[in-house]
């Protein structure tokens, strides 16, 4: 086999397990030692044919992180690790925020929820949550406001009781 079909195999074989961004799909070839003008080469037949596309996986990755509650200041950067053009991640995360009428304080709302389910609310417990908030790339501005909202909790359940 010569060696343009050999590199080109390699990263087919590399982009049948899961999608790939052109980076690593670049990195997995270098690392396995083919020359960098056919390596090239292979991506950009890949792309042609659309089996690399840094927008579609930037479009699935932001799907998949916000079901893991995941907010945009985790997500880009998780992109640009990958190798993706800003560029490219801006207009996806765009893109699917439009279509999908992404709500990122709802998302952090709902992971709050989940942790202070039947949890008395106090210091410890806020603190905890903005942690994890943070963690998951959720905004300042976001995580005042669910704080804000873990006290008024506090006050209808001292209410209730």
């Amino acid at each position: 086999m010569n060696s343009k079909l050999a590199v080109l195999d390699a990263a087919s074989k590399y982009l049948s397990k899961r999608m790939h961004t052109e980076e690593q799909v670049k990195k997995h070839l270098l690392d396995r030692e083919y020359a960098l003008e056919e390596i090239i080469e292979a991506i950009d037949e890949l792309k042609r044919s659309r089996y690399i596309d840094d927008y579609q996986y930037c479009l699935r990755f932001i799907e998949y992180s916000y079901g893991k509650n995941r907010g945009a200041k985790r997500i880009k950067p998780e992109l640009v690790q990958r190798g993706v053009d800003p560029r490219v991640i801006e207009e996806a995360y765009e893109e699917y925020c439009e279509e999908n009428n992404v709500d990122e304080h709802k998302l952090a709302l709902k992971y709050a929820e989940s942790i202070c389910m039947n949890a008395s609310i106090d210091e410890k417990l806020v603190t905890k949550v903005s942690r994890g908030l943070e963690s998951r790339g959720f905004g300042p501005d976001n995580i005042y406001k669910i704080v804000g909202d873990m006290y008024k909790w506090k006050d209808l359940r001292e209410q209730n009781d």
